[in-house]
């Protein structure tokens, strides 16, 4: 946006309405997935796929861990996922979240340069944010 004469003006309005924070969750349960999965598949579908009661208890528990965890990693090196149907406590570190979440990250940044394409906008005018007058 940009202020005009009668109040602000959109610049451009690209982005992704499909990106944010639980398509990292997901990629972090992609990995528990590709780890723990085998352990016990039929467990391990229940916690993706529930069907009864229990199993969406452990399911949510799962998703709620995982973003426990990703919240954890800005304090600490390590966080531990609780996989409920299966009885373990999976280690999850910065560094694991990092890698796993870059995917989405790199959309994001592709989006946003996008975005400032569209509206004019170079790496220095990003300075003028900061810089609004009465802010």
């Amino acid at each position: 946006m940009r202020a005009d004469a009668d109040g602000f003006e959109v610049s451009s309005s690209d982005g992704l309405s499909d990106t944010g924070g639980l398509d990292v969750d997901a990629a972090v349960v992609a990995y528990l997935d590709s780890t723990y999965a085998g352990r016990d598949p039929g467990a391990w579908q229940r916690l993706l796929h529930p069907v009864t009661a229990e199993d969406r208890r452990h399911s949510q528990q799962l998703w709620d861990d995982v973003r426990a965890a990703k919240e954890m990693l800005s304090r600490t090196a390590t966080a531990w996922i609780h996989l409920p149907t299966l009885g373990v406590d999976a280690p999850l570190g910065r560094e694991q979240l990092e890698e796993l979440a870059r995917p989405v990250l790199d959309r994001a940044l592709v989006a946003t340069r996008a975005a400032l394409r569209a509206a004019g906008v170079s790496p220095p005018d990003l300075s003028l944010l900061f810089n609004l007058p009465g802010c």
